[in-house]
């Protein structure tokens, strides 16, 4: 359900996930995190998030050694000034204030 997954986010200080929706809901708590992609859909969200440094994309998961993504996850981990990056940028993002932007494109529409 969408509480326990809530609550296992919660419980972490750290996620691996695909650019999926689950990394949008998982900005939503802020919370540290790598993505990848296994499928084509999720190339996107896995850029956005990249781009907006709010998560390490590491790309494609299946063309990337588990020794290079251990690597990166480990200087993540010594690094709390990308790490408290990533949240910030999390939370500029994930804001609270949909609702009135979509409002506002709807009626410039």
């Amino acid at each position: 359900s969408d509480s326990e997954m809530c609550r296992q986010f919660m419980g972490n200080d750290f996620l691996f996930t695909p650019g999926s929706t689950t990394a949008w809901e998982a900005c939503s708590i802020g919370i540290p995190m790598i993505v990848g992609f296994i499928a084509d859909n999720q190339m996107g969200i896995a850029d956005i998030l990249g781009k907006e440094q709010a998560v390490l994309n590491m790309g494609w998961y299946n063309k990337i050694p588990v020794s290079v993504i251990k690597e990166k996850f480990l200087t993540l981990l010594n690094d709390r000034t990308i790490l408290n990056q990533f949240v910030t940028s999390q939370k500029m993002i994930i804001d609270g204030k949909s609702k009135t932007r979509y409002r506002k494109l709807f009626a410039e529409l």
